[in-house]
């Protein structure tokens, strides 16, 4: 819930009155005493009350002490925050889960019965509680909570469903955005209670060793996923194996064994998180430098990260434990490197750049090499020159699905985007069958005819019609500058040749705006080029847009100043037939 910043809609100093009905709230709902109380909600002590609007919508209500958040109220419910259970870590019922898991859960997935932790039944963690009931999670080992949340079966129907299937739904973690509100302490290191095993010693080591063994704990993710640790990882190394093919040390059994394949799929996982925090370092103290803020972070990603890439390595987020660009930034944010900032609802800018950080100090910009290949993206685009990326705007049409991954109505996205939003819609609703797809009554909404009845989408043509139904936008970076989006298709420079009075000719240059240029500065280059005069009006019928009109036919002059000086790719250009023809000798 408070995975990605809120809006703060109202943040005062909490009356006397209120401060009495809050602790009568928590006296009545936990199993707290009134000293505890005392020192949770102080009489004296500066408290607010903060009213939150949730990316997802919701409103919620956070009381803090020295703007420290300790509880917040959700649904006429109150919840203590993870502050408040390391102090207290009795408060809440705790369900205890793998290490491995919390990367997940911090990252809104909801806990899965298999892999809760007990050691008779779920009674004896959670005791009798009704679907709905505030639970905190904690991780093996340490007995300080991790999270909160909500049940979302009663215990009962945990026992009966024989512990599978969903069981809380995670409200609040450590390092969410609501912890990052607070004075961002770390984690404690609080000790486990007793824990009684079998009386044979054999069948209690036995037992031990099974319980190392976690269980599949979050849908459609292994448990025995680690979480990133780029602190720990040479940078050099993993380049070096991102750039270098895997080896074949003669182990082909383990290799072809499910833990191998695991285990290679962590460590490409590492190698990929240490590659995306090259980037970033690289990016911060070269052309990040010069870079203005804010800026969004697509535009940082494509202009500043991208080139960034070591040459033999290819940057693919999707391969990293992160998944998305936007959870790397806030990892970073949470090491004190970076700031972002919804400036734009459901668009994230970054706002702050930390250049004292340890990280960045340390950081040695390598020496320029020659890029090994280019990506097929690159290759598209003349060296130098404007970058173009298709993209998609989300509009009334296909709202229900992308509202529900925190994308709000105009938000641009690019096409592996929407392929990641519709593939985790279909996940969910487990509409997954090969190489179709269920389609389900919001995506029947979006991608059907009125009347029809097909139940069945083959994965290509589900994303054709979901990207039919967007708005076309496209994205121009130019070298330099902070790439910006526009809705609509790109329009590409026109040239057009006109008949004047008698056998006079005009070239009319038309959309130069697209990429960057400036139309007066471009019908002077073109003057001084050619000799001849130019001049610079209004597009007709689109006032906001200039129009060049040049002396004679000078199609190929302007065609290879575009080219040479401006980089832009022939392709983006038409009337390129309109060049007089070479006379011959």
């Amino acid at each position: 819930m408070f995975l990605k910043p809120y809006r703060v809609k109202s943040n005062t100093a909490i009356k006397g009155s209120d401060r009495r009905k809050l602790r009568a709230s928590v006296t009545q709902a936990y199993p707290i005493s009134d000293e505890q109380v005392s020192e949770l909600i102080p009489a004296k002590d500066p408290m607010t009350v903060m009213k939150l609007y949730t990316y997802a919508g919701e409103t919620v209500h956070a009381y803090t002490v020295d703007n420290n958040p300790i509880f917040f109220e959700l649904e006429n419910v109150i919840y203590p925050t993870v502050y408040t259970l390391w102090k207290h870590p009795d408060l809440l019922p705790a369900l205890t889960t793998w290490p491995s898991v919390f990367k997940n859960l911090s990252q809104g997935a909801d806990l899965m019965l298999p892999g809760v932790i007990l050691k008779n039944d779920i009674f004896e963690a959670l005791g009798k509680r009704n679907k709905g009931a505030p639970v905190a999670i904690s991780l093996k080992g340490n007995r300080a909570p991790v999270a909160v949340g909500r049940t979302l079966l009663s215990t009962e129907d945990m026992y009966m469903s024989a512990m599978r299937g969903k069981g809380v739904a995670v409200l609040h973690s450590y390092m969410d955005q609501l912890w990052s509100h607070g004075n961002k302490s770390t984690l404690p290191e609080l000790a486990e209670q007793t824990q009684e095993f079998a009386v044979d010693e054999s069948e209690g080591i036995e037992d031990a060793e099974e319980e190392e063994r976690p269980e599949v704990a979050v849908e459609g993710q292994p448990a025995n996923v680690n979480l990133p640790q780029i602190d720990t990882l040479e940078i050099s190394e993993a380049l070096e194996a991102l750039a270098s093919p895997v080896s074949n040390d003669g182990q082909a059994a383990e290799i072809g064994s499910e833990a191998s394949a695991t285990n290679a799929e962590e460590s490409g996982m590492e190698r990929m998180d240490a590659l995306l925090l090259h980037c970033l370092c690289a990016a911060l103290k070269t052309s990040g430098k010069k870079m203005e803020l804010p800026c969004l972070t697509s535009a940082f990603y494509s202009a500043h990260m991208l080139p960034a890439v070591p040459p033999g390595a290819r940057l693919d987020i999707k391969k990293s434990s992160y998944k998305k660009l936007s959870r790397f930034l806030q990892a970073m944010q949470r090491e004190g490197l970076v700031s972002t900032k919804e400036l734009t609802r459901g668009v994230d800018s970054l706002v702050a750049i930390n250049h004292a950080h340890p990280r960045l100090r340390q950081f040695v910009v390598p020496p320029p090499q020659e890029r090994v290949s280019a990506t097929p993206e690159e290759s598209k685009e003349v060296a130098g020159g404007p970058r173009v990326v298709e993209m998609f705007a989300v509009n009334a049409a296909v709202l229900p699905i992308f509202a529900r991954q925190g994308y709000s109505k105009g938000a641009a996205l690019a096409a592996a985007d929407v392929r990641e939003v519709v593939t985790e819609h279909v996940r969910r609703a487990d509409g997954r069958q090969g190489a179709l797809v269920a389609i389900d009554p919001s995506l029947a909404d979006i991608v059907l005819p009125r009347g029809d009845a097909t139940t069945h989408l083959r994965w290509d043509e589900l994303m054709r019609r979901v990207q039919t139904k967007m708005q076309p936008a496209h994205q121009v970076a130019l070298p330099g500058r902070e790439p910006f989006v526009r809705k609509g298709k790109l329009q590409p420079i026109a040239l057009a040749l006109h008949q004047r009075s008698g056998n006079k000719k005009v070239t009319l240059v038309s959309n130069l705006e697209s990429f960057g240029i400036d139309p007066a500065e471009f019908a002077h280059e073109v003057q001084v080029g050619v000799a001849c005069s130019t001049s610079v009006g209004p597009l007709p019928g689109k006032g906001a847009l200039a129009q060049v009109l040049v002396q004679g036919n000078q199609v190929r002059f302007i065609a290879a100043l575009l080219a040479d000086k401006y980089k832009v790719n022939p392709r983006y250009v038409t009337g390129l037939e309109h060049a007089p023809k070479k006379k011959r000798n």
